[in-house]
């Protein structure tokens, strides 16, 4: 017997999620979606209270997606993509996470949930 996927605009639209570190902390941003759905990343915005570096998580076993990344406490940083071109696709089944090093991290992250 087939499965069928029901799909609704409200539960597939774009959505966003707040940064807000009060120190330099690893941080679940969105859960893990069931496993035949993945989080993409379409757009990050983060400010940091002194330089530090940000790590973002989400391949297979919560594996890293990025290397480590350098914040500048005066400039931020900003990663833009589309639900075409996102900044990061997280395996499927896995949440998305972020893991900053030495300072504190402010900001947002827009994700859609996606059909594998």
């Amino acid at each position: 017997m087939a499965t069928t996927l029901v799909v609704t605009p409200q539960r597939f639209g774009v959505q966003h999620v707040s940064v807000s570190q009060s120190a330099a902390e690893a941080s679940d941003l969105v859960t893990a979606p069931a496993a035949e759905l993945r989080i993409v990343v379409i757009e990050v915005v983060l400010s940091i209270s002194v330089d530090g570096t940000v790590v973002f998580n989400g391949a297979a076993s919560n594996a890293a997606l990025s290397g480590a990344i350098n914040v500048s406490a005066v400039s931020g940083l900003r990663l833009s993509g589309s639900t075409r071109f996102p900044v990061f696709e997280c395996a499927p089944g896995v949440k998305f996470a972020l893991t900053s090093v030495t300072g504190a991290l402010r900001g947002y992250i827009k994700y859609k949930i996606v059909l594998k």
